[in-house]
């Protein structure tokens, strides 16, 4: 898929488009994982069947049935869609977890958040609508 990027390395920018491949893996291990490394600055949309560690800013959506991690430095705006959220840094954005969603003590949750269960540390905040549904 090509996608129209903005991309901030070391206070430089750079824009264009963008072909993300993620091979889909035959097995189902769960321990490959994507770095959105601090300081980088992404715009648009990624999916994937990966774990993803957010430690930069991503503004658009994220996509992945497996874990998505807002580090301590992350920010995400926009959506999110994953099996599994750990929030530690802020989240600006709608997010559907699939199962599991954890905010660890710091993190910071403006946005509706949709899960089938939900831990909360105390120093997190939330603003916005919970909502935690049945298993199927």
């Amino acid at each position: 898929m090509n996608y129209l990027v903005k991309l901030e390395l070391g206070g430089h920018m750079a824009e264009g488009l963008l072909k993300i491949t993620i091979p889909a893996e035959e097995s189902s291990d769960v321990s490959s994982e994507s770095l959105i490394a601090a300081g980088t600055s992404l715009e648009g949309v990624i999916e994937s069947k990966q774990s993803f560690t957010l430690m930069g800013t991503l503004k658009g959506r994220i996509s992945t049935t497996n874990m998505v991690t807002v580090a301590k430095e992350g920010i995400l705006n926009g959506e999110v869609a994953c099996g599994f959220l750990d929030l530690i840094g802020t989240c600006d954005a709608r997010a559907q977890v699939d199962s599991k969603a954890t905010l660890q003590s710091g993190a910071k949750l403006n946005g509706d958040l949709t899960c089938h269960v939900l831990q909360v540390e105390s120093g997190a905040s939330i603003q916005g609508h919970v909502r935690t549904q049945k298993y199927r």
